[in-house]
C-alpha cells in the first residue's frame, strides 16, 4: 500500500514519537520532528538521544545523517502531522490534561491546507478526534463545508514497550480509525510502510476507547492480583505458587502483584474512562484506590518483617518503574521507598543498574546510592522492588547466603 503522502511532521518527541519519525524516515517520508523543549532539540540535532536501544540508534545515526529527519522547535508544513505528545492528568481532580494535544493542533491549523492529514497517537479520552475537529473548524473556517472538515484526520493510538521499541511499533498491531473511510485508508497508508503487524480499520470513536479499555483491563487485573497477593500473605501462603497453579486453568491467566503500577498508561488511561462516566466505573475506580495503596501497604509489610528480625542494614534493588526499562518516572517502588525516610534506626542503601551519581538527584539524602551490585554478605537484608535482568546472578549468590532476600514481584 503506497501512500501518496511524502512529507510529516511529527509533533512530540518522547519515546513514541521519536522512534516513530525515525521509522518514518527510514521508510523513505521527509520527516520534521517537532518538540517544545530548546535543549532537547538541539541534542538530537547533535545525534544525542536518550534512547539507547540499538536498533533505534542504528536507524537514528542513518536518518539523520541522511537529513530525511530534521529536528525542530515549530511545526513545519507537511502534508500529514502526527501527534505524539504527553497527555497526564491533572492531579486535583484525575480529569485529563489536553492542554498539549490543544496546543498540538493549534500549531497544525496554522500551517495546514485542504487535503492534509491528522493522526493522533496520543492517548487521550473518547472524543478527542471530534474535538480535534471542531478546535481546528473555528480557527480554520475555510478547511469546512457543509460542516464536513476538508482535512482527513485518524486516531492511532500507540502500543510500545521502552526498552524494545523498534520492535514493538514494526511488528505490533495497529488499530486505526478515521473521521471517514477515506481518513483511515490514508493513515494506513503511512503505518503500512513501516508496520508489518495488522493495521485494523474502525471509527475513531473506536480507536479511542480501545486503548483506554487495553490499559484499564491491566490496571483491574493487577488489583485483584494485588489485593489477593495481601489476603494470602494474611494466611502465610505464597501467592506466586497460587497463581502459578491457578494459570494451569485453560481460561485462567492472573498477572503478578508487584510493589505498585507505575509508568505513563495503566496508572492513568482508566481515569478517562472514569471521568466520561461516573455511573458504569465502579470497578475501575476501585482498582485505582487499590493500586495506588500498595506502595504503602508493601512499605508496612517490609518495616514489620526488618523489624521482625532486627534488621539494620538494608539494601533495596530496582527502582524504575518495570524491569529492564530505564525509566524512574511514576515508579511505584520509588512512592515505596519514601516510606523509609523517616525510619532512621535502618541503615539503608539502593542499587539500580539505570541509577548513577548523575541522574539520581531525586534521592532523598538519607540513601546511599551504590554504584555496583552489593554483595550478598554485606547487608542484612536486600529487598528486590523491580526485577531488572542484571539481578539474576546476584540470586545465585543468596543460595548459601546468611542475608535475607525478599522479593516483591
Amino acid at each position: 500500500m503506497k501512500s501518496s503522502i511524502s512529507t510529516i511532521s511529527v509533533i512530540g518527541l518522547g519515546h513514541v514519537g521519536l522512534p516513530t519519525a525515525v521509522l518514518l524516515a527510514d521508510s523513505g517520508f521527509c520527516v520534521f520532528g517537532m518538540d517544545v523543549n530548546r535543549e532537547y532539540v538541539r541534542s538530537l540535532v547533535d545525534q544525542k538521544t536518550k534512547i539507547s536501544e540499538k536498533d533505534f540508534l542504528k536507524k537514528f545515526k542513518k536518518v539523520t545523517n541522511a537529513q530525511s529527519l530534521q529536528f525542530f522547535n515549530s511545526v513545519q508544513k507537511a502534508q500529514a502531522y502526527i501527534i505524539a505528545v504527553p497527555t497526564p492528568i491533572h492531579k486535583s481532580s484525575n480529569g485529563a490534561d489536553l492542554s498539549m494535544v490543544e496546543n498540538a493542533i493549534h500549531n497544525i491549523a496554522l500551517n495546514m491546507e485542504a487535503g492534509s492529514l491528522i493522526i493522533i497517537e496520543s492517548t487521550s479520552p473518547i472524543g478527542v478526534t471530534a474535538h480535534a475537529i471542531d478546535m481546528i473548524s473555528v480557527m480554520r473556517p475555510d478547511l469546512v463545508k457543509d460542516g464536513k472538515p476538508l482535512f482527513k484526520i485518524a486516531y492511532c493510538p500507540e502500543r510500545v514497550l521502552p526498552g524494545n521499541l523498534i520492535k514493538e511499533l514494526t511488528l505490533n498491531d495497529r488499530v486505526i480509525g478515521g473521521y471517514d473511510d477515506k481518513s483511515t485508508k490514508l493513515a494506513q497508508s503511512i503505518y503500512a510502510s513501516f508496520c508489518k503487524g495488522k493495521l485494523m480499520a474502525t471509527s475513531s470513536k473506536v480507536a479511542e476507547a480501545v486503548k483506554l479499555v487495553e490499559n484499564s483491563f491491566r490496571d483491574v487485573n493487577l488489583a485483584f492480583a494485588n489485593e489477593i497477593d495481601l489476603l494470602l500473605g494474611e494466611k502465610s501462603i505464597s501467592s506466586k505458587e497460587v497463581y502459578d497453579l491457578a494459570n494451569h486453568h485453560p481460561r485462567v491467566n492472573i498477572l503478578n502483584s508487584g510493589v505498585g503500577v507505575g509508568g505513563h498508561c495503566i496508572p492513568i488511561d482508566p481515569y478517562f474512562l472514569i471521568e466520561s462516566s461516573k455511573a458504569h466505573s465502579s470497578i475501575l475506580s476501585l482498582s485505582r484506590i487499590i493500586n495506588d495503596s500498595i506502595p504503602s501497604k508493601r512499605a508496612d509489610q517490609i518495616y514489620k518483617i526488618l523489624k521482625q528480625k532486627q534488621h539494620k542494614k538494608i539494601c533495596f534493588l530496582g527502582l524504575t518503574y518495570k524491569p529492564d526499562v530505564h525509566d524512574f518516572r511514576e515508579s511505584p517502588a520509588l512512592e515505596l521507598l519514601s516510606k523509609f525516610t523517616k525510619k532512621r534506626s535502618l541503615n539503608i542503601s539502593v542499587y539500580d543498574p539505570f541509577l548513577n551519581s548523575k541522574n539520581s538527584s531525586f534521592l532523598h539524602s538519607k540513601f546511599t546510592l551504590l554504584e555496583k551490585a552489593p554483595s550478598s554478605k554485606s547487608f542484612d537484608c536486600i529487598i528486590v522492588l523491580v526485577d531488572h535482568s542484571d539481578f539474576q546472578v546476584l540470586y545465585k549468590n543468596f543460595k548459601n547466603s546468611s542475608t535475607q532476600l525478599l522479593k516483591f514481584f
